[in-house]
């Protein structure tokens, strides 16, 4: 005869066991066969009936607030601020009412970041090439380090990053082209 075993403190499903005599049941077991179980179920004896239960236990589960992993150990199912929906990018999406969203506050965060960082490190060379030219006009140099071209390419990547953020920004709106004398 098969008995089903159960964990002494949580009642949970634990193995089963083949006994020849009945009428000496270990502690813990019961003869009720267990329910079938779907992913993600167990069952608890309740002492007369095997119960379906959701287990997320030892998964990993996603904080809804954060978007981090997190290993469950509980059984039953998972709080309100858990999901099984992994997120995509925790530094782009929040939690929607039923699935992980595009934040367009994290997408503008991003390409403003995005923006200042590339503006910033230009500034250096916009700086340089003034002062070469006034060096230049000096007679203290007798050329830049940009050419004309250059520096014509190199304003209007300026000015698109400076643009960048205006209202017809979007999420997914594609970055300025790099002058390929920028390098990558």
């Amino acid at each position: 005869m098969t008995i089903y075993l159960f964990d002494p403190i949580t009642k949970e499903y634990s193995g089963n066991l083949t006994i020849l005599d009945e009428s000496n049941l270990p502690a813990n077991s019961t003869t009720n066969a267990i329910p079938s179980l779907n992913i993600d179920e167990t069952c608890i004896f309740d002492g007369s009936e095997w119960k379906v239960i959701s287990n997320y236990k030892n998964k990993i589960v996603f904080n809804k607030l954060t978007g981090k992993e997190v290993v469950y150990d509980k059984l039953g199912d998972l709080p309100e601020e858990l999901t099984k929906i992994a997120c995509p990018n925790r530094d782009l999406y929040s939690w929607g009412s039923q699935d992980w969203i595009q934040d367009i506050e994290k997408y503008r965060k991003r390409d403003r970041l995005s923006r200042e960082r590339e503006m910033n490190s230009l500034q250096w060379l916009i700086f340089r090439h003034e002062s070469e030219l006034r060096l230049l006009e000096a007679e203290k140099i007798i050329n830049t380090t940009l050419t004309k071209e250059q520096i014509i390419e190199l304003d209007e990547y300026f000015n698109a990053w400076r643009n960048f953020m205006d209202e017809t920004w979007f999420i997914g709106k594609q970055y300025p082209v790099r002058p390929e004398f920028l390098g990558v």
